[in-house]
């Protein structure tokens, strides 16, 4: 019985390498999240650039880019491209890095309208940032 289980594991070894050695291509999925306020045309146009302007992703199947789901504060991309077995993790960190990049010059570009708040612990008041130099606080209690 031992002696078949063996040689049972070793046919079952023996598949699974030579699966593994006839697969020559892998996708690669991402996912990216983008706030409600950010245009997500703009982004998926972003993200679709970049992978499709990649030298080692394949053209067939063509990379995709699709709104994966809309999230409690973001809307969610995934994107998936294919490539050879040896360009998997070149190709994974080269889009992420794009991406980031792209993304940040994109936000730069656009006017982020930003409200920075204070919180009075002892009067239990918040106040915009933009009137804090109207007061100074210390010790709760704000000065003219």
């Amino acid at each position: 019985m031992a002696e078949l289980n063996i040689e049972l594991l070793a046919s079952i070894k023996n598949n699974l390498v030579e699966f593994k050695e006839t697969k020559k291509y892998q996708r690669v999925d991402f996912d990216f999240s983008i706030s409600y306020d950010n245009d997500f045309e703009a982004a998926k146009a972003i993200v679709s650039e970049i992978c499709n302007s990649h030298s080692l992703v394949l053209s067939d199947p063509a990379p995709m880019v699709r709104v994966a789901s809309h999230g409690q504060s973001s809307i969610d991309l995934t994107a998936r491209v294919w490539v050879n077995n040896e360009d998997y993790w070149t190709v994974k960190f080269d889009i992420l890095e794009a991406v980031k990049a792209a993304f940040d010059k994109m936000m730069s570009d656009s006017k982020l309208t930003q409200i920075y708040l204070q919180y009075n612990m002892a009067s239990d008041e918040i106040i915009p940032i933009s009137e804090i130099n109207k007061y100074e606080y210390k010790g709760g209690k704000e000065r003219g």
